[in-house]
């Protein structure tokens, strides 16, 4: 995952939410067990069922991020 950016006029329609349950949906079709991604941000991603697994640095500045995991498991 990478890059989500949601228009402050578009917030709290819970878009990140329908995003991450596409990209779950598909990756799982695809055979995948897991999502992962890096950010600079708090609290969003804890918000919507991601874990966090623990902290990296950017290859390319050396900034410390937070390192999420979600299952790709699907439950309706």
């Amino acid at each position: 995952m990478a890059c989500l950016f949601i228009e402050e006029l578009e917030r709290g329609k819970r878009l990140s939410q329908n995003i991450f349950d596409h990209a779950k949906l598909e990756a799982s079709k695809c055979g995948f067990d897991r999502l992962y991604l890096t950010t600079f941000h708090d609290n969003l991603y804890d918000n919507l069922g991601w874990e966090r697994l623990e902290d990296g640095y950017e290859w390319d500045e050396g900034k410390v991020s937070k390192i999420y995991s979600m299952s790709t498991e699907y439950i309706i």
